[in-house]
């Protein structure tokens, strides 16, 4: 375990949003019918390899009309008999997605944030864009402050780069997920260093000092689940490429529908 490249082995082992990897369908309204695997940004966070989708804050793309048929919506193969985890190693014991819709200048922490979406499922997302807008001193306690990894100063921004600071200054590299140019964590490094630096972190005992924004956007989000798929007629937006989306027998409760 020692000297391996954790980012090496998420990029070729990991889950892995590739038409020739991971099965999937993707649709961005009936107007655009169908996106590809290009329309995502790739990132490396708390479970891995994570996907971002409308991901530039510059040009993004924008729903014309309010309802589920018009937003994004995804068929996903997730693969959970391929799943290796062991949560006595420190794994995860859920199987499913992690989703969180959040600005996109603001990186997304999926330890502590988003919403879990179970498998077999046809999951319907609702979303709300909630705006702060925050006093500065004296008459509030704002500010925004020069990050050195991101362009924008956000809180989840400020949390990443303190806690990858504490991590390098006591284990001489920083977790894979976490921002920085210093070397990667081994895993060995992870299980006898890391884990226990992060841990006083979480803890109050090694302190991060995070102003809130004077500007800042979040999203809420809401759930609901509908059986799927009918039996009679599977709903396919668009081509999915590969053999390993099946909708009847065994692999029919592998498949998430996303919308």
């Amino acid at each position: 375990m020692e000297g391996m490249n954790v980012e090496d082995l998420l990029l070729e082992k990991g889950f892995d949003i590739e038409w020739n990897r991971m099965p999937l369908s993707k649709q961005y309204s009936s107007f655009n019918p169908c996106v590809s695997h290009q329309d995502f940004t790739h990132s490396f966070g708390h479970y891995g390899n994570c996907y971002t989708f409308n991901a530039d804050a510059d040009n993004p793309l924008k729903q014309s009309m309010q309802g589920s048929s018009q937003g994004f919506m995804a068929f996903i193969d997730l693969k959970v008999d391929e799943y290796t985890e062991t949560y006595t190693a420190g794994g995860n014991a859920e199987v499913g997605l992690k989703l969180l819709v959040h600005d996109p200048r603001e990186p997304p922490m999926m330890d502590t944030q988003g919403i879990a979406l179970a498998p077999g499922n046809h999951a319907f997302v609702s979303v709300k864009r909630i705006l702060y807008e925050n006093h500065v001193p004296p008459w509030g306690v704002c500010q925004d402050r020069q990050l050195e990894y991101y362009d924008t100063y956000t809180l989840n921004g400020c949390y990443l780069e303190c806690r990858s600071k504490h991590v390098v200054r006591n284990c001489s590299c920083r977790p894979y997920n976490l921002p920085g140019t210093a070397p990667t964590c081994d895993p060995t490094t992870m299980f006898t260093c890391v884990n226990g630096i992060l841990d006083q972190v979480i803890r109050g005992e090694l302190k991060c000092d995070c102003p809130v924004p004077c500007s800042m956007t979040s999203y809420s989000t809401s759930v609901s689940y509908a059986g799927w798929p009918k039996q009679t007629h599977p709903y396919l937006p668009c081509t999915i490429l590969g053999d390993g989306l099946k909708l009847h027998n065994s692999k029919r409760r592998r498949v998430q529908r996303l919308l």
